[in-house]
């Protein structure tokens, strides 16, 4: 059964060898400490400090010795249990996250080979390729392309300041100042997986018998074509999501740690819990390390776009 250490409290645990200890910390205040010491009581005890948390949980562990495990809370309260197979059981931890809304907009698979030129009296950069471009001004303007660099430019999204004739013209203009040793420009078009947003979770994160609940939510062109909404934990998607004919798209989606290289989800081609025709999916994924989740759209049609509005995954351990 797991035990408390209430805000500014400290607590040692005695952990023999082999053993693991695993500790969750929430709510206000400053990161919670933790720290190794000897076992030796016979002399004063030497600590050092090995982790901190913050509104999250870990699992220590490979103890080959017996080890006293501080814990120091600076305001959060602190959950531990320690054992061959720990447990806590507060609230779910949120181990990452964002409001800030990201968009994409693809031009046609033939705006390739591009050059960059000045533009907007040097305050934009001019993409131009031979082939046509794809989107219209009344989409493409105020959305973002995402643009990679063969120099010194930064890769990511740039808005779309203005562009060529609808559909047949050759450029795109984004707002970025003009600068040559920028590179070559490349563009994400139609048939491009994009990453939105990524985030690395810790190992230990996650205990076996715990899980991640994953929750998004999506702005993207209301058209027949395939709009596919794309998450993945250690390169193993758990979602794989067409939004067809819909204008927004609000995702709910959860792991569970079976094992600690299995977990299991709801059938990835859809985007909420339910009842459905597919089989569930099995990631065998190792929780003991860090792994990424990547949130990714594909869109098949130029001229389409989507917007990840905000995202959110948390853990319970």
């Amino acid at each position: 059964m797991s035990s408390f250490v209430f805000p500014f409290g400290i607590k040692d645990i005695d952990v023999a060898a082999g053993e693991l200890v695993a500790i969750g910390s929430k709510g206000a205040g400053r990161p919670t400490l933790i720290y190794y010491g000897s076992t030796n009581v016979n002399t004063p005890r030497q600590f050092y400090q090995v982790a901190t948390l913050d509104g999250k949980s870990t699992t220590l562990e490979n103890f080959a010795v017996n080890t006293v495990v501080r814990i120091e809370s600076k305001g959060q309260e602190v959950e531990y249990d320690v054992g061959a197979y720990p447990r806590i059981v507060q609230d779910a931890f949120q181990i990452g996250g964002g409001v800030g809304s990201v968009n994409v907009i693809v031009p046609a698979a033939t705006f390739v080979t591009l050059t960059q030129s000045t533009a907007g009296a040097g305050l934009n950069t001019r993409l131009t390729n031979a082939g046509q471009i794809g989107t219209t001004s009344a989409v493409s303007v105020g959305k973002s392309l995402y643009v990679t660099w063969g120099g010194t430019g930064v890769d990511g999204f740039y808005v779309i300041a203005g562009q060529d004739t609808n559909t047949t013209g050759l450029y795109i203009d984004i707002v970025y100042p003009y600068v040559l040793a920028h590179g070559t420009p490349v563009v994400a078009v139609a048939g491009d997986t994009v990453t939105l947003a990524a985030a690395n979770i810790e190992a230990n994160t996650l205990g076996i018998g715990g899980s991640f609940k994953f929750d998004a939510l999506f702005t993207h062109t209301n058209s027949a074509t395939n709009k596919s909404l794309i998450a993945s934990y250690g390169g193993t998607n758990f979602l794989a999501f067409n939004a067809i004919n819909k204008l927004s798209t609000r995702v709910e989606k959860e792991l569970f740690a079976r094992a600690q290289t299995t977990l299991m989800s709801d059938w990835a081609s859809t985007e909420r819990y339910g009842s459905f025709v597919g089989a569930n999916v099995t990631l065998t994924e190792d929780i003991t390390v860090d792994q990424w989740l990547l949130i990714q759209c594909m869109l098949s049609t130029a001229d389409t776009y989507c917007t990840l509005e905000g995202w959110r995954i948390t853990a319970k351990y």
